[in-house]
């Protein structure tokens, strides 16, 4: 009888726990809203694409009915197109399209005026021509300062121009990619989201020292979209030249076809 009460006991605190860190669809309005929609990025004349933050966990179904009663409520011009794959803590992106064309200026101006848009410097802009043209692990000028920008939090003193440099990529910082395929990555980005945006303090960076790099070939290791927050220098080596390795065997096999 004891344990009976007791498993009980810790079942209620399980589904209590529960109902503290997500919605449900009885308090959805009174728990559950919008903090702040942080981005806002023009596709065309209808199409918008949207940042928004929710203060707690949601499912998907729920993030629709509070988002769409927002925009009942502040933008009834717009209308919820999708939820884009992927998340950020508990943000997401959104699709919105306009209801009508004709009161877009009006839109664009009453949108902008409620989210925290970053604007990226016009001389970090005008360096996006001028970069990823090759794969030469060399960084150009304008890859350098975009770089120098983009990191400006977690490089500290280290200062990209001019360095050798191998990009990572993959939740698990798995597989390595071109410069080329970096910058692709990044103006698809920008063109997506309007603004280059600057990663954090616990961004993984490995950078290597003057002896190191003549040894290895690199200055430093970028990891993109790794869910990682710190490398060993062993465990970039290893990376490194199993990397190698595989681009040997394709070279391999490009000979014999």
């Amino acid at each position: 009888m004891k344990k009976v009460v007791f498993y009980n006991i810790i079942g209620w605190g399980v589904v209590a726990l529960f109902l503290t860190e997500s919605c449900s669809f009885t308090n959805l309005h009174e728990e559950c809203h919008i903090k702040r929609i942080s981005s806002i990025h023009f596709y065309d004349d209808s199409a918008y694409s949207v940042r928004v933050l929710f203060n707690i966990k949601t499912t998907k179904e729920q993030r629709k009915v509070i988002l769409s009663q927002k925009l009942i409520e502040d933008y009834p011009q717009l209308i919820l197109y999708d939820e884009h794959p992927g998340k950020r803590y508990n943000e997401y992106w959104y699709t919105l399209k306009a209801r009508d064309t004709s009161t877009i200026q009006l839109l664009c101006n009453c949108i902008a005026d409620t989210v925290n848009y970053p604007k990226t410097p016009e001389d970090i802009l005008s360096c996006l021509a001028e970069v990823g043209k090759d794969d030469t692990p060399v960084l150009n000028e304008c890859e350098s300062k975009i770089l120098n920008y983009k990191y400006q939090s977690s490089r500290g003193t280290f200062d990209f121009y001019g360095k050798k440099v191998a990009f990572f990529s993959g939740s698990l910082g798995k597989f390595q990619i071109s410069k080329k395929k970096y910058f692709e990555n990044l103006i698809e980005s920008f063109n997506h989201l309007g603004y280059i945006i600057q990663e954090e303090t616990y961004t993984p960076l490995v950078f290597f020292s003057e002896v190191e790099a003549e040894q290895i070939g690199y200055d430093v290791i970028v990891f993109t979209s790794s869910k990682k927050k710190k490398y060993s220098k062993e465990d970039v080596i290893a990376r490194l030249k199993q990397s190698e390795s595989v681009l040997k065997k394709d070279e391999k096999k490009k000979l014999y076809h």
